[in-house]
């Protein structure tokens, strides 16, 4: 009995700090979207997130309309875009500057 309570605990833990982590992780996605200005360099960008999910020739992943002088796009994924599709895309021009971003949300 003990070690079916203690899995039962060991397992819920495991949920709440899951979900913590995903909520905190999502929320730094957003604000760093909203921070980051136009003419950002892609350095700042990783320091303030880290290592992207992807990062490619402009429109390469999603398609769509991509701004002139586009050279790379940085994509980050929400923690639970594997479940609810969310991903955040810095585009950059061959200098290192953020010339444009979007909000990728699935509908």
């Amino acid at each position: 009995m003990k070690k079916a309570a203690l899995l039962s605990l060991t397992l819920i833990l495991t949920a709440v700090v899951a979900a913590l982590w995903c909520s905190r992780r999502q929320h730094e996605l957003a604000a760093a979207f909203d921070d980051l200005k136009i003419g950002t360099s892609r350095a700042q960008l990783q320091t303030k997130l880290g290592d992207p999910w992807k990062a490619t020739s402009c429109g390469k992943v999603f398609g769509g309309d991509t701004p002139r002088g586009c050279v790379i796009e940085v994509l980050y994924a929400s923690p639970t875009a594997r479940v609810l599709p969310e991903y955040w895309a810095f585009r950059y021009d061959s200098s290192g500057t953020l010339i444009d971003k979007y909000h990728y949300v699935s509908p």
